[in-house]
């Protein structure tokens, strides 16, 4: 009896594995959305975590060939991390704005998810574009990297995981090329 049962159980365990199997190219709404990094949920999470670490993190700044540092309270948080908390990056509010795409790059060992507007033209968006980089081996967070428009200046955020990252502000030099105005570097590892 117990035989049977086992028989009966595995048959239909088999027979639910193979149409879980099947892909029915007749619904596409059935088919599996697109969903985006949720970029700004980690960045908080990682703030969150700088407090774990019982130090408070040393800021840098590395502008106008100098480098002068400074420990960032938990206070100061707000003003250093926000302008990279929004927009809010994640699948509901920027789909229809943005597209991916992504690659297995063996030079830095990762799989790398560029993130970019559909339409470059577009000079609304104050998100130009950004990259998360998840480790091949590990399948975690490498690096994320962020370029937001303010006005008529670029930022961009370097976020190297559980480490570091770094604030850099470019604008236009009288002849108009690109220059960093101001760079910092915030370590807390």
């Amino acid at each position: 009896m117990k035989q049977l049962v086992s028989l009966l159980l595995f048959g239909v365990c088999l027979q639910a594995c193979h149409q879980a199997t099947k892909k029915d190219n007749s619904h596409p709404e059935l088919e599996e959305p697109i969903s985006f990094f949720p970029v700004t949920s980690y960045i908080k999470g990682q703030i969150a975590g700088i407090d774990t670490y019982g130090l408070a993190p040393l800021k840098f700044d590395l502008s106008n060939d100098k480098k002068d540092s400074v420990w960032l309270k938990a206070e100061q948080f707000d003003a250093v991390f926000n302008p990279f908390l929004h927009p809010v990056i994640d699948s509901t509010n920027l789909i229809d704005l943005y597209e991916e795409s992504k690659f297995a790059d063996q030079t830095i060992d990762a799989f790398t998810f560029t993130y970019s507007a559909k339409n470059e033209s577009d000079t609304s968006l104050e998100l130009k574009r950004w990259d998360v980089y998840i480790n091949t081996k590990t399948n975690n967070v490498q690096r994320v990297f962020i370029v937001k428009r303010s006005g008529t200046k670029e930022i961009q955020l370097t976020w190297q995981h559980d480490e570091w990252c770094s604030i850099r502000t470019i604008g236009k030099d009288a002849k108009g090329l690109a220059v960093v105005e101001k760079e910092e570097l915030i370590k807390w590892k």
